[in-house]
């Protein structure tokens, strides 16, 4: 369990570091400001669940629900695989208001504040979010969060019709 401790240790060090460089080329301290000290025991005590569970359940429980968790929930998070293919969706959907994203008969979108000039401009937000989302002005990020980019859902195929009698279960696993 020591290993575990220290090793959680040092990655609350790193994350936390008030002169680290994020993705952007800013520090971590010019985004946090005066919200480090939370953004501390935040992490902390997501660590600190991580270590508990490692001494709880082993290491290899503890690695595999930091992978899940951080591979599976957070698919709509700028760095992810999923990131360039939700963007390209979530452009597109603006443009369409019956889109089901936008709610029945398109409710959720007439809600909505006008939208600002960097969402306005399609290629330029689709630029923008792929690249430096960072630099999305609070207006544009706002509207964004609002409008559902995080809870935007893939289109899943139907089901097939009918059973293909060519495959067995055995060939399934």
């Amino acid at each position: 369990m020591d290993d575990w401790d220290w090793l959680a240790v040092r990655i609350w060090r790193w994350l936390v570091n008030p002169q680290r460089l994020l993705p952007g080329g800013s520090r971590l301290v010019e985004i946090a400001d005066d919200d480090l000290a939370d953004f501390s025991d935040h992490v902390a005590g997501v660590l600190g669940g991580w270590a508990a569970a490692a001494e709880e359940r082993g290491g290899r429980h503890a690695i595999w629900r930091a992978a899940a968790h951080g591979g599976l929930p957070c698919r709509h998070w700028w760095g992810t695989s999923t990131w360039p293919s939700l963007v390209d969706d979530f452009v597109n959907v603006l443009d369409e208001p019956s889109h089901r994203h936008g709610g029945p008969g398109g409710q959720r979108r007439r809600r909505l504040q006008p939208e600002p000039a960097q969402v306005a401009d399609r290629s330029v937000l689709r630029r923008t979010l792929l690249r430096e989302p960072w630099l999305l002005e609070p207006a544009a990020a706002q509207w964004l969060v609002a409008a559902g980019i995080g809870y935007l859902q893939p289109d899943i195929p139907p089901l097939p019709t009918s059973a293909d009698t060519n495959t067995s279960a055995r060939g399934v696993f």
